[in-house]
């Protein structure tokens, strides 16, 4: 059983605005509206710990500022069948036609592999297999169709000089996908 904890900072992300603001400007993409960063952990639960999964992951959200700070940031928990994110964490903004999400994750996913050891060493906790670690953009646009889903894959990994912006290839792997089915989805995918 995997469960994800989607964080986002509650006040305005100067990543965020700088990702824009340099694809407004740098890029020429003034198809782009918004963007907006979260941060994306996902623990994989050994299967006999399943019903213990929800307990241990907001026992970690309450007691610890490995997943998220409480003072900075909001969040959200969902692995759960049929259970998406819930309404106010992300929603389209009204200028923007469609949504795409570009799913960034190190290829040595060194934070990741950090969690899972201090879960084990400090904390004890062996009923997590794997911890993994990405960085979500959401990137909303004016236009939509088959164009602004390439737009998306352009921006999504730096192929060339000005071509490609969110994941280095050589050390990343970037997964777009629409924004409206990626919330509203379960976390494991096929």
């Amino acid at each position: 059983m995997t469960i994800q904890v989607l964080v986002k900072l509650a006040a305005i992300d100067p990543w965020s605005f700088t990702v824009l603001d340099t694809l407004k400007r740098k890029f020429g993409c003034d198809e782009v509206t918004h963007v907006e960063r979260v941060k994306c952990w996902e623990l994989e639960f050994r299967p006999e710990a399943a019903e213990r999964a929800a307990g241990i992951t907001a026992g970690l959200l309450r007691d610890t500022v490995l997943l998220a700070n409480p003072n900075r940031d909001r969040w959200v928990i969902r692995g759960f069948p049929g259970e998406g994110v819930p309404a106010g964490f992300w929603e389209r903004s009204g200028d923007a036609a469609e949504a795409y999400i570009v799913k960034v994750t190190d290829k040595e996913d060194l934070a990741g592999q950090s969690l899972a050891r201090i879960l084990t060493s400090r904390l004890g906790i062996s009923d997590i297999e794997v911890v993994s670690f990405s960085t979500i953009w959401v990137i909303e646009m004016k236009g939509e169709g088959r164009r602004s889903r390439d737009l998306a894959g352009e921006i999504a990994v730096a192929r060339a000089w000005r071509k490609g912006f969110l994941a280095n290839p050589h050390c990343q792997d970037a997964e777009v996908y629409p924004a409206d089915e990626y919330f509203a989805a379960e976390v494991n995918r096929a």
